[in-house]
Parts: structure tokens; sequence; C-alpha cells
């Protein structure tokens, strides 16, 4: 990806000497798309952390549970209620950021492909 992007940047600069203004647009488009990948990493950064995050709580929260066998002293059951209720909302929390994350880096990457063919059509212009 990072090769095309470079293609994408080293050639119009050798065939555009001629037409200033179509490499300003050539360059505002290449800048917009380099300005999106970098937002598409930060979303998928966020969505690690966010997977992280539900996993260490499930985890945390199975141990918190009493377990079959296991001699604990018994929890009350109003508050084993509050921890299940509790962790519930927090994973859908988690789920509705996922879903969140998810639907921006889809609007990003439609925008990504608008931005590549009004390129693409600003390259056709310097042929």
């Amino acid at each position: 990806m990072k090769f095309i992007l470079a293609l994408l940047i080293a050639l119009p600069c050798a065939a555009l000497g001629a037409n200033p203004e179509l490499e300003a647009q050539i360059r505002r488009m290449e800048s917009a798309i380099a300005l999106a990948n970098q937002e598409q990493q930060s979303l998928h950064t966020q969505v690690q952390l966010m997977l992280e995050i539900r996993r260490a709580e499930a985890e945390q929260f199975t141990a918190t549970m009493p377990q079959a066998g296991v001699a604990a002293p018994p929890m009350d059951y109003d508050d084993l209620v509050r921890l299940r209720r509790e962790n519930e909302n927090r994973l859908k929390q988690h789920a509705d950021e996922l879903t969140r994350l998810y639907a921006r880096f889809r609007d990003i990457e439609q925008e990504k492909q608008s931005l590549r063919e009004r390129l693409n059509q600003l390259l056709q212009r310097t042929d």
C-alpha cells in the first residue's frame, strides 16, 4: 500500500510540469487519501484495544463468580445480580463502541474510494 501511495505521488510530479493547478489538485487528493489511511489505522488500533478490554473484563467477571466445587464464602444474591448487570452493561457499551468504530471505518473506506476515483480522473487529464 505504501508503495502504491509513493508511486501515486511520484508519477504526477514527473508528468505535470506544465499545469500547476492540476498538480495542486492531485497533491490534495493524495494528502486526503493519506489522512484517511491514518485515520483507519487509528480506528484499527482502537478496535484492537476495545477487544482486549472486553477480553480482560470477561476474564475478570468470570474470576469474581463463585466456582462449583471451590470452598469460598457464598456471595449475596443481590451482589451477584448487580455484578452480572454491570458486566452486561459494559459488554453492551463495548459492542456499541465497536459497531461505531466499524461504521466509521467503512465510511472512511467509501471516502477513500471516491478520492481514488477523483485522483484517477485527474491523472488521466495529465496524459
